[in-house]
């Protein structure tokens, strides 16, 4: 674990010196086919992203920490294929209009945590986003208050289920899992499941109704020099989002 002094180290020399870069996992269909990337932002330190943008929440700064994550993952990413998703705080979505610099709608996926709930103006921020025909993700479904009773409220596009339930699944228990799938289905969203440690749970999680997968079993957050050579679909991508 690292100390408080660590984490603020880490904060204060991403937002002074952009010192933030990405590494980024593939995401697949469950036919095997690349639909893109999630970027994933690591700190010169080693300090555990979730550390840094809790206390980043804590001081006010998380739209900023944001807008450093976006620049550093925009630059790593250009040369990669299919989709990029990329992760937003709810403090940025006060203003989401800031969000258009990064990428247009075609390549792009906004993926929401609700960690730590949703403000009004947050919801509104995502229905702007909607109108930009952005597709959203409601990341680490299952977990903090992206509840299944949320889904209507949020109405994403994506419902990435958190790695938890993947692992309950696998351990022979399938009706979580199965319970969001079934809720996801009925807004209209298609589920990705996250945390996917073996290529051999994708046969069984696409007997589920599970359409793209994630996780270490398919792919390492890697930096992008290292996925040049991959080729997205990118009629596979339009047709998921």
């Amino acid at each position: 674990m690292k100390s408080h002094e660590q984490v603020s180290d880490a904060l204060d020399k991403a937002l002074e010196d952009e010192a933030i870069f990405s590494v980024f996992q593939p995401i697949w269909t469950v036919d095997g086919k690349l639909l893109g990337f999630e970027a994933l932002s690591r700190f010169h330190n080693g300090t555990p992203p979730d550390a840094v943008w809790a206390l980043a929440h804590e001081r006010g700064v998380a739209a900023r920490l944001d807008q450093v994550a976006l620049r550093r993952a925009m630059i790593g990413a250009s040369r990669l294929p299919g989709r990029l998703f990329l992760n937003v705080t709810t403090a940025h979505l006060a203003n989401p209009e800031a969000l258009k610099a990064f990428g247009d709608p075609s390549r792009v996926v906004w993926e929401v945590s609700e960690r730590t709930g949703m403000a009004v103006t947050g919801l509104d921020g995502l229905r702007w986003l909607k109108d930009q025909a952005y597709p959203i993700a409601m990341d680490d479904a299952g977990v903090g208050h992206s509840t299944i009773e949320r889904l209507e409220t949020i109405r994403p596009h994506i419902v990435k289920l958190d790695r938890r339930l993947v692992e309950v699944w696998a351990a022979g228990r399938p009706g979580p899992l199965r319970q969001w799938v079934s809720a996801a289905k009925n807004i209209g969203s298609v589920v990705l499941a996250e945390g996917v440690e073996n290529k051999h749970w994708v046969e069984g999680l696409a007997n589920e109704g599970v359409v793209a997968v994630q996780g270490y079993g398919l792919g390492l957050p890697l930096p992008p020099d290292q996925w040049h050579g991959l080729n997205a679909v990118s009629v596979v991508a339009d047709d998921l989002v």
